[in-house]
């Protein structure tokens, strides 16, 4: 290529290189911001999820007489919040660091800098495509990360008195979403610490009461999504299909909710398609360190005179 048609092309990749590390670099900031207001953004964590639990609440109290505990799940709340927020901050710090280089080096033509780009970029994109291979090439080992946190929350499992964090998430997500344990409600016949003694007492006459042993959690039965009542007083006793959730799996329910409002395919598709706008980044800064190391070469008369020499 000729020393023209090289510059020509250097400024192109310039111009497209500075322009997606300018999105990169504000895409950094964005994740960086969110993940500060998870780390410190605690008190409206708690407000927030304290007003939505407490209607929650009351209905638990009303059906099973019993609260749910707060504190303890805004503080695994917290926990998890705070977590996802360290990722959130060091990944878009890192963006930002990155894509800086990469703005500084093409556009000064920095040759160290360009190259520690090129490197960050590649790690990069063989990041991206072993996670890319590995959904394709069986979805399933990252499905089975799920499954494994639900048979947790399955073992530890304590009732309706909510005495762990797992237990109140499984509590309410099997009320919400409509859903019993991992497979169906058979799961729970390997609960270790659950207290399955209930007792019914009927509404209309307060004397008249039946206690029994749950075979499945109350949460198991169907609720009005309104008040967070039993539809059926006594399915958590009798209970049929159409006042229980028994034979719902929680599993299947949540990835067949998350493929309705958004398919996991689509999301690895599009990581996919970044591996080409990755790749157009590294061929970009690599024609632009060319570029600026022929110019170098030009302007050095010892260094062209030894390759004269040599060739």
């Amino acid at each position: 290529m000729t020393s023209g048609g090289l510059n020509c092309c250097r400024w192109l990749c310039c111009v497209f290189v500075v322009f997606v590390n300018v999105i990169s670099i504000l895409l950094g900031l964005l994740l960086a911001v969110l993940g500060a207001i998870l780390l410190w953004g605690y008190a409206v964590i708690q407000s927030v999820a304290s007003s939505y639990i407490a209607s929650l609440s009351a209905g638990f109290r009303t059906t099973f007489g019993t609260d749910i505990n707060l504190q303890a799940y805004i503080e695994g709340m917290a926990n998890i919040t705070g977590s996802a927020a360290g990722i959130l901050i060091g990944f878009g710090v890192l963006l930002v660091i990155v894509s800086c280089i990469g703005c500084f080096g093409v556009c000064l033509g920095h040759k160290i800098c360009l190259i520690i780009y090129m490197v960050c970029v590649a790690l990069l994109l063989i990041g991206q495509l072993i996670v890319v291979i590995i959904w394709f090439a069986d979805s399933n080992i990252m499905k089975r990360s799920v499954r494994t946190t639900m048979d947790r929350q399955v073992e530890v499992y304590t009732g309706e008195q909510n005495s762990n964090f797992e237990t109140i998430t499984l509590n309410l997500l099997q009320t919400l979403v409509g859903c019993c344990g991992v497979n169906n409600g058979s799961d729970f016949n390997f609960s270790k610490n659950w207290n399955r003694t209930f007792t019914i007492t009927d509404k209309n006459d307060n004397t008249s009461s039946v206690t029994f042993n749950l075979t499945y959690p109350v949460t198991c039965c169907k609720f009005n999504t309104t008040s967070f009542t039993l539809q059926d007083q006594y399915c958590p006793y009798n209970g049929t299909t159409a006042t229980s959730n028994y034979e719902v799996g929680c599993y299947n329910k949540v990835f067949q909710l998350v493929e309705t409002y958004a398919s996991l395919n689509d999301f690895f598709y599009a990581l996919a398609g970044l591996l080409g706008l990755e790749l157009l980044l590294i061929v970009g800064a690599l024609l632009v360190y060319c570029a600026k190391r022929q110019a170098d070469d030009g302007r050095n008369p010892d260094s062209q005179y030894k390759m004269n020499q040599i060739a």
